[in-house]
């Protein structure tokens, strides 16, 4: 009996083939799920929330590469009118994502209700209902990250 007779062979391919909707809508949750947490904390639903990702860091005695949490900067999407409204909005980059033609916010009528918006927002996302806004939003991004060409000088050599 051969040895790939006993395995489970597949015609999948990896990850990295994942389609660019699915992609956004992956990268998008990611960070909605970020919101959710600081959301929780603010609301004082779950415990004190530090952002932090485990990153490479230099140690400085030895020189070697090891693994370590470091507090990043966390940037949260809602925000308070003067009237004491709460509005939530998507962002990709720094900038908002349209949620409908000309609307780039939900407002929430209380701030306990805010983890339900972000939690239903993130349900848009992960069923596609926001794949347009945000192939816009990441072609907006590509377009703004592009270098410019350099310029030619008009100066002549004198």
């Amino acid at each position: 009996m051969s040895i790939l007779n006993t395995l489970t062979l597949s015609d999948k391919t990896d990850a990295g083939t994942m389609s660019r909707e699915e992609h956004l809508r992956k990268k998008m949750s990611d960070a909605l799920e970020k919101q959710i947490y600081h959301a929780n904390w603010i609301t004082g639903i779950d415990g004190p929330y530090v952002p932090s990702e485990t990153r490479l860091v230099e140690n400085e005695e030895t020189g070697e590469l090891e693994e370590k949490r470091v507090k990043v900067r966390f940037t949260r999407w809602w925000w308070t009118d003067a009237t004491g409204k709460t509005f939530v909005g998507l962002r990709y980059g720094n900038r908002p994502v349209e949620i409908q033609n000309g609307k780039i916010a939900v407002e929430v009528t209380d701030e306990l209700q805010l983890v339900d918006v972000l939690k239903a927002l993130q349900a848009a996302v992960q069923e596609g209902e926001l794949d347009k806004q945000l192939i816009a939003a990441a072609d907006a991004r590509k377009q703004q990250m592009r270098k410019k060409p350099a310029r030619k000088s008009t100066k002549s050599a004198a």
